[in-house]
């Protein structure tokens, strides 16, 4: 595979440089820019197989487009045996399930004519047990220095990792942080690290425009299987840099799956992730609406400002591809979902929606991870307008008969509240690249917090509770006044505001499950 990606790269990056213009690209896009996740083999099905395709994404683009965000994360789509698609066997080829390189190009030309980005996922922490390499060193040892996986003699104790040792040999084990599967990759090996740097060169220079690492915080591990290692940032850090010498407007999102102080090392340097997902606030968010009290979210949103350095460079989110679906967790109660949508569209940072999210999509009945990758469901034809044969896999909750044609006839679904809430982010400023920061209320199930930029600031007052909240009182910070020049509700929210003197904000009659958007022409201070 090196020499076919070696010789790849001499044309691609010629054609890349003789593109170049004089004007450096940045990334600075990633700051305007509204994500848009994507399990390929469940959104939509463009050959009658049951099985989603890059040819049916590349169909359903101008609805993305319609929804107003302006990029996509395709879950994993090169060679692999499973249907997840982390466990890789050729970093360089399609799955045949999903189309053809072709058919990868054709999507990512598309895309990028309607205005949007396009990354990739990548699992970089391990490959597939089928992967070439990985079935040669089973069956012959090769001298230490080279092993591009990890072997052991033994297991070692104690261990602090989450992964298992799986024998080859009696005295012969190879070590997977997540299942047999997917044998962990040795990151000492030079061999291996040219090879992620070929890698990433190689669809860069077919035009994509980022990775999403998956696993990140597990690269190296530490001599009883400590993650977050020096040796794991460094790795980031040269590979993150060395492509970037190439193509320095790619965007690097990190899933670093651990509290805000773990996050934080990850994007405060500026050298390593562009952005990491924000897994703590997503948590405090779903228990905020589950247990109906702010405590969680405000308690998840105060250790991000502590730990991270920059709230520009969190990816907020609501659920992924691995977490229970926000539906389910609220018992598809609309207000919350509503409100949900809400809260990750004015947050710091670069929101990530999770495909049928926009439309309240549950989990399925079971409890194994393909229910929470059920097909998309987008009209009332048969199989909702997924395929025209049998899915791979089943529909969600066989009550749940919402699609994408039916909620966009209805103002008040939740689709429409992603629409307009998506919107109105995209014409604020404020809420792109604002200053963040919590506000106390003067309610426990009430949490608020403002955005803040130039002359312009967004309140934001959340109520959780199910109960009408009569008055919240916030107490402003000193770089806002609410001596303002001008006070707006924008988005049509009900809003009933009174200011007293230059710090003090008053909202009054807060529906159950709820947000408030108060809009304050200021001088900062």
């Amino acid at each position: 595979m090196k020499n076919l990606i070696a010789s790849a790269l001499v044309f691609l990056l010629s054609q890349h440089v003789f593109a170049q213009t004089t004007a450096k690209p940045t990334n600075d896009w990633i700051h305007h820019s509204i994500f848009y996740e994507i399990f390929v083999r469940s959104f939509q099905d463009s050959n009658g197989d049951g099985i989603g395709d890059l040819n049916g994404v590349t169909s359903r683009l101008d609805y993305l487009q319609s929804l107003g965000v302006k990029g996509v994360w395709l879950l994993p789509i090169y060679t692999s045996p499973s249907y997840h698609g982390y466990d890789t066997i050729d970093y360089t080829q399609i799955n045949p399930d999903y189309g053809t390189l072709d058919d990868f190009k054709n999507l990512l030309a598309e895309a990028h004519k309607r205005g949007l980005k396009i990354i990739l996922d990548i699992a970089l922490n391990h490959t597939s047990n089928l992967a070439p390499r990985f079935i040669e060193e089973t069956k012959t040892a090769p001298a230490a220095d080279d092993e591009m996986y990890l072997w052991f003699a033994k297991a070692v104790k104690p261990w602090f990792g989450l992964g298992k040792w799986y024998p080859v040999a009696p005295d012969r084990l190879y070590y997977s942080s997540f299942e047999s599967a997917m044998p962990d990759v040795n990151w000492f090996n030079p061999a291996w690290r040219q090879e992620v740097n070929d890698v990433l060169h190689y669809w860069s220079s077919l035009g994509v425009d980022g990775f999403r690492l998956d696993a990140a915080r597990y690269y190296v591990k530490g001599p009883h299987g400590e993650t977050d290692t020096p040796e794991t940032h460094q790795f980031i850090q040269d590979f993150v840099q060395q492509l970037k010498k190439d193509f320095p407007a790619t965007m690097f999102v990190g899933e670093v799956w651990a509290d805000a102080n773990v996050i934080g090392p990850y994007v405060n340097s500026g050298k390593q992730l562009d952005l990491a997902f924000n897994f703590p606030l997503s948590f405090g968010l779903q228990n905020s609406l589950e247990k109906e009290n702010a405590a969680d979210f405000v308690s998840a949103a105060q250790a991000d400002i502590k730990s991270v350095t920059s709230q520009d460079s969190l990816a907020p989110m609501v659920t992924n591809h691995d977490m229970i679906r926000i539906a389910t967790d609220v018992k598809g109660n609309a207000d919350k979902l509503k409100m949900a949508a809400a809260i990750l569209l004015t947050l710091p940072g670069t929101p990530y929606i999770y495909y049928g999210e926009e439309l309240g999509l549950p989990n399925g009945p079971g409890n194994d991870d393909r229910q929470k990758r059920t097909p998309m469901q987008w009209d009332d034809s048969a199989n909702f307008g997924f395929s025209r044969g049998k899915p791979w896999f089943t529909f969600a909750d066989p009550k749940f008969t919402n699609n994408v044609m039916s909620e966009s006839s209805d103002a008040n679904s939740v689709l429409e509240t992603y629409r307009r809430w998506i919107t109105y982010r995209n014409a604020e400023l404020p809420l792109q690249l604002g200053d963040f920061k919590v506000l106390p209320a003067s309610e426990s199930h009430v949490a608020a917090y403002s955005r803040s930029l130039g002359g312009t600031s967004e309140i934001l007052v959340l109520n959780f509770g199910a109960t009408m909240v009569p008055s919240v009182k916030l107490d402003l910070p000193s770089t806002i006044t609410a001596a303002s020049t001008r006070t707006e509700c924008p988005m049509n929210i009900h809003c009933a505001v009174v200011l007293k003197g230059d710090q003090t904000l008053t909202v009054a009659q807060m529906a159950p499950f709820s947000v408030t958007l108060v809009k304050l022409s200021t001088n900062t201070r």
